[in-house]
């Protein structure tokens, strides 16, 4: 099977979908706009794309504040992709992640037949804050044949929004998942803790990325600063990197926290286990989300969870069972309960079994994998019988 693969071709999402595919029986062609790209696997800061092809347009200024700069870079997309689309003939096309801007312009591409894997942000906020952009997400899954959702609150929002649109054709599955033998328990914990003489320490652990405010860091900023006075023993390892790294140390120094935490900056993904099991808690403050693939590594790696409230977030953590569910946006209450989950070695230690045991029976990508070819195949088998071939 022939795949033409529209994504930005750099997520650690995107990098498992292609470990998995290679060795498939499948051909692989990934279609680009992301700037950059192709310097940074030059540079070996990504992994080789091993027998995938890779056609990349970089458009720097696609999402550029002018409505002239999004025209002119989809203009460029369209024409570029349906060139690309030709040469290749795909049996089948894949938009990933962002259908506004991937999903939009393979389906202006006309190659059928289209699955779409939304992301969270999409479909949660910009469909919701940019007219423009929900209409490219209308078109987009009005020319699906089938999209592959993470969460039932990405279904329901996406038949709110294009009403009419067959239930049946949006499947909520986990993709791509986690692998469980690089995310377990058993991996050695890094040596950072004691290095920092942290050994005696209660650790929390956060891996959002710091580029985007969607994932509410500052809140839980603003909770350190009472979990610290309250239990002075707490230490916090921050995996990930950004624009907004230096506020957050910024902040941390205004509050006379700085000490109590440690920014490892970006962590490979073959790396973070290590990180993940050196901590007694992970906690995540996002205000929007799909599900989150750094709440399910910790899940993996058996860590009781604080969260927030998501909606798709919600659907893998029950409230005082597996982790405790705060509101958004309220760092006292938060700071509550990573308080008391601190407090209880019991509680804690009773929410990492579970977590453990919901990791090996619905996160494992193995079994995720081969649910997608099964999902690609019946797609494509049922596009060929509708056209008669």
């Amino acid at each position: 099977m022939k795949i033409a693969y529209f994504s930005n071709g750099e997520t650690i999402h995107d990098q498992r979908f292609f470990d998995r595919f290679e060795g498939s029986g499948c051909e692989l062609h990934i279609i680009s706009f992301q700037s950059g790209l192709l310097e940074a696997r030059r540079r070996n800061m990504l992994p080789e794309l091993r027998g995938a092809h890779l056609y990349n347009l970089p458009l720097d200024r696609f999402a550029g504040v002018s409505f002239l700069d999004k025209l002119l870079n989809t203009v460029k997309g369209v024409f570029y992709s349906r060139r690309v689309v030709r040469n290749i003939r795909p049996d089948i096309v894949m938009a990933c992640h962002i259908i506004d801007k991937y999903g939009f312009i393979a389906a202006l591409t006309k190659a059928r037949p289209l699955v779409l894997l939304p992301g969270g942000t999409d479909v949660q906020i910009t469909s919701k804050t940019s007219r423009l952009r929900r209409l490219f997400i209308k078109y987009a899954v009005r020319r699906s044949g089938v999209i592959l959702a993470d969460a039932e609150i990405i279904k329901k929002e996406l038949l709110d929004l294009v009403p009419g649109y067959p239930g049946d054709k949006i499947k909520v599955t986990l993709l791509p998942g986690v692998d469980l033998d690089k995310f377990n328990p058993s991996v050695p914990k890094v040596e950072i803790t004691k290095e920092l003489g942290w050994e005696n320490k209660k650790i929390l652990i956060m891996t959002r990325s710091m580029i985007d405010r969607v994932y509410g860091i500052e809140c839980f900023l603003e909770a350190l600063v009472r979990v610290t006075r309250e239990f002075p023993d707490v230490r916090v390892i921050f995996c990930g990197d950004g624009p907004y790294r230096q506020s957050h140390m910024e902040f941390l120094k205004r509050n006379k926290i700085n000490e109590y935490a440690y920014f490892a900056g970006h962590v490979e993904n073959g790396s973070l286990a290590a990180f993940l099991n050196a901590a007694d808690i992970y906690v995540s403050s996002s205000l929007s989300d799909g599900t989150p693939l750094s709440l399910l590594e910790a899940m993996a790696c058996r860590l009781p969870v604080v969260v927030t409230d998501v909606p798709a977030v919600m659907e893998w953590v029950k409230d005082g069972y597996n982790g405790y569910v705060v509101p958004r946006k309220d760092p006292e209450a938060l700071a509550g309960k990573i308080i008391a989950l601190l407090r209880n070695d019991g509680l804690r230690e009773a929410m990492a079994r579970e977590n453990h045991r919901i990791a090996r029976e619905r996160i494992d990508i193995e079994r995720n994998f081969e649910k997608l070819m099964q999902t690609l195949y019946e797609t494509l088998n049922e596009h060929r019988k509708e056209r008669g071939i």
